[in-house]
């Protein structure tokens, strides 16, 4: 089902429950959801496996990534 791209995504201390190739499954959906610059915010349990190539780091202190 498509759901739309969105301009932000939330995702507070879920992935902590999922394995690292689960957590790296929900990047990627995270990923194709946002729109072009879109904002991913993480609670800071889920930010230890963020995958780089499709997020850059915008405030680390809060884990808010931009997606690239």
């Amino acid at each position: 089902k498509n759901l739309g791209k969105f301009d932000f995504v939330f995702s507070r201390n879920m992935l902590i429950y999922f394995n690292d190739e689960d957590k790296q499954k929900c990047y990627q959906i995270f990923h194709t959801l946002l729109k072009p610059n879109g904002t991913l915010f993480l609670g800071h349990a889920d930010a230890n496996k963020i995958d780089h190539k499709l997020f850059k780091n915008i405030k680390n202190s809060f884990h808010i990534y931009q997606k690239i």
